[in-house]
């Protein structure tokens, strides 16, 4: 009798852990509210636009919002607030705010504790972290997780004759 009540609770045990494994899995892909949002490192960098060519995807002391937009679907968009481009994967490396190509401009956002990953639905490749840099990498484990935060959780905003910068 021991034995078959081990043996069932076992079962059961099994079945809790295949059910909660399955709900955390699902609960970790989110929608965040289409709104204006700051990208932010665990060393209070923020996305922003630079070299080359002021396209490609940076970490500065100040950062540039980030309109997010999620359609009907759940496929979701990151744009520069100031700009009609969307924030791209490009066929090497990088992440460029230049091109309006609809291939590439969608991205998938994983919750990770309170931060987000953001991973790009064609390519299958995530945003990562590369000294001032925002690149892209095929494996999940080199995924950059950012904390996200609204204009009104920064802490100042200057405005200078190159635009309105937002800081922490």
């Amino acid at each position: 009798m021991a034995k078959r009540l081990l043996r069932e609770w076992k079962g059961v045990a099994w079945l809790i852990t295949l059910v909660m494994t399955a709900l955390s899995a699902a609960a970790q892909t989110v929608v965040l509210s289409d709104g204006i949002y700051f990208f932010k490192t665990d060393d209070n960098k923020l996305l922003t636009r630079g070299e080359p060519y002021g396209s490609a995807v940076q970490l500065y002391d100040w950062g540039l919002p980030i309109r997010i937009s999620t359609d009907a679907s759940g496929i979701t968009t990151l744009k520069f607030a100031d700009a009609a481009d969307w924030l791209i994967f490009d066929d090497g490396t990088g992440i460029y705010a230049d091109n309006a190509n609809p291939e590439n401009k969608t991205w998938k956002i994983t919750k990770s504790g309170d931060k987000y990953v953001f991973q790009n639905t064609i390519s299958n490749r995530y945003m990562k972290v590369d000294g001032s840099r925002v690149l892209s990498t095929a494996t999940q484990s080199e995924a950059y997780a950012f904390t996200i935060v609204t204009p009104s959780e920064s802490v100042f905003v200057s405005t200078s004759s190159a635009g309105s910068h937002t800081g922490f």
